[in-house]
């Protein structure tokens, strides 16, 4: 009968935290975990195998800049790699701040409602983001959600680990068990002197609902007035309210380590009770953060208005898929760096992607209209289809590895060389055996399938080489170029000769927005000049 009655009493585990403590299943992905310092196997659940993910998104009260943008960005390259390449389904909700005391000073300065700032920069946000090829996802925002975190603060005030003073509620600090997460932080970190001080038990206490002092808010059972939720309760109550009492990946900008994502962690596990009364239960398994945009040596930010909006960046030469570009050749929670140079650098890299698939299906249009069935492979068909097979390998692995994807991209240039000068030459170099169209399609079928993976847009044009092939003038010009450069290889007087067809690849052709490479006995045309 005790039994019975213990079983009829005690707390039925919800079906998410049944499923917790099931086998894991290990996606073979090694991902950097900032709660760890480390990078850990990333396990999902053995049945459902899909990937829970909560983002904070932007606190809506001002134009988003290229901080913000590296951010998401960054973000969705992870999450394209995770569901486009490696199969696996993500839940991914983004947090919305709509509500909050910079929009409300806003809206002040204005002389309009809080409401209305926010919705001018959310549907901003969102417009930049689509502009910069960031996926959409599920989100929640903070004003549609006002009774979850009401909820969630009454509970934390019913176990005792929150208290209200003076209309508002505190985390109480002093109530939580061992070392807080994320954190190699001393106490000259914690704030000391702002005017809410008086109000805490101790600095280290943090604010759950603010009395409002100026008529803006809600209310709510803690006192009498209007008020308004802190700032860290938000994603707490909105991601339980979606994703449960555990998921599996929080990510976030690193300015949000401390004290945002820290503070999450202590009111959430306060919560469900995590660490407390020996219960080992995690709310959060992996933290994802990306690192700082920097700009002449400073953080970019608001407030050192130092800041390149994401409208301004793509009002100048540069796309979004160069900054993009900019954002794979980085690790994405590493510091970088932005400058003209570097995007400069991205927009050669992308050209010549272009310019590589561009000329591989002008190359294997070509070879069809004269060998319309593969010939038996050769010597040079299986070296280069041996370096195609250890290019997908090691590809995967830089992808395994934390979403390297600046080796990725690296390993991917390397190649192209490679399948240039060493297999699509044979398409110029008369009297040999041509390179087969299956393999040069194989080849830029893979490319452009990793790129759009990242989400790099290629904008293709074959217009170019259909153009140079039927314009007589031009083809006759650039045959004779060829076949006076081999003869001169044999002639003794060539330097005048040589400055001749320099000039032409130099000059000329450059300024017909065309560049000419050498390749053994012929040569590869390429849209752009990417030798700028």
């Amino acid at each position: 009968k005790m039994l019975q009655l213990i079983r009829k009493t005690r707390r039925k585990p919800t079906k998410i935290r049944q499923l917790r403590f099931q086998s894991k299943y290990d996606t073979r992905i090694k991902l950097y975990n900032s709660l760890t310092k480390n990078n850990e196997p990333l396990m999902l659940n053995s049945k459902t195998k899909r990937l829970s993910w909560y983002t904070c998104g932007p606190t809506v009260y001002d134009v988003a800049h290229l901080g913000h943008a590296r951010t998401y960005v960054s973000i969705d390259i992870i999450t394209r790699i995770i569901s486009d390449y490696f199969n696996i389904p993500i839940d991914h909700l983004m947090g919305i701040t709509d509500v909050d005391d910079k929009i409300v000073k806003r809206a002040i300065e204005l002389n309009v409602e809080p409401k209305e700032i926010a919705k001018k920069y959310e549907l901003e946000f969102f417009h930049q983001m689509e502009k910069l090829g960031v996926r959409p996802r599920r989100i929640c925002r903070v004003t549609e959600h006002l009774q979850q975190i009401i909820n969630f603060i009454s509970v934390l005030l019913d176990k005792e680990k929150a208290y209200i003073s003076n209309g508002s509620v505190y985390f109480d600090h002093s109530k939580i068990i061992g070392t807080p997460a994320l954190s190699n932080i001393t106490e000259d970190d914690y704030e000391t002197d702002n005017e809410y001080l008086q109000e805490k038990r101790h600095h280290r206490d943090f604010a759950l609902w603010r009395k409002s002092t100026d008529n803006i808010g809600w209310k709510s059972p803690f006192n009498d007035t209007k008020g308004r939720p802190g700032w860290h309760i938000e994603c707490s109550a909105m991601s339980s309210e979606y994703l449960g009492d555990h998921f599996d990946v929080h990510a976030g900008g690193i300015d949000l380590q401390f004290p945002h994502h820290a503070n999450e962690i202590l009111q959430s596990n306060a919560y469900y009770d995590y660490g407390y009364k020996g219960n080992d239960g995690t709310w959060v398994d992996y933290f994802v953060h990306t690192g700082h945009l920097y700009i002449k040596g400073c953080k970019m930010s608001k407030s050192l208005k130092n800041f390149i909006s994401i409208d301004d960046y793509l009002n100048t030469k540069f796309t979004a898929n160069h900054f993009r570009w900019f954002c794979l050749m980085s690790s994405y929670n590493t510091s970088v760096e932005y400058s003209e140079d570097t995007l400069s650098n991205c927009e050669r890299i992308h050209q010549k992607f272009e310019n590589f698939v561009a000329q591989c299906n002008f190359a294997s249009t070509k070879i069809l209209e004269t060998q319309p069935t593969d010939r038996k492979w050769n010597k040079s068909d299986n070296d280069i289809y041996m370096s195609y097979f250890k290019l997908k390998a090691d590809v995967r692995q830089c992808l395994e590895d934390n979403f390297n994807t600046p080796d990725a991209i690296q390993l991917l240039i390397r190649f192209t060389k490679k399948f240039n000068s060493e297999y699509l030459a044979l398409f110029y170099d008369d009297g040999v055996t041509q390179p087969l169209p299956s393999i040069i399609n194989m080849v830029t079928k893979y490319i452009n399938h990793i790129l759009s993976i990242f989400g790099i847009e290629m904008e293709l044009d074959t217009s170019t080489n259909t153009n140079i092939s039927d314009d007589t003038i031009l083809h006759e010009l650039l045959e004779l170029r060829k076949n006076v450069r081999n003869y001169l290889k044999n002639a003794n007087d060539k330097n005048f000769m040589y400055q001749e067809l320099d000039r032409i690849r130099n000059e000329v052709l450059p300024s017909q927005g065309l560049s000419i490479k050498d390749i053994g006995e012929g040569y590869i045309i390429e849209k752009g000049n990417i030798n700028k």
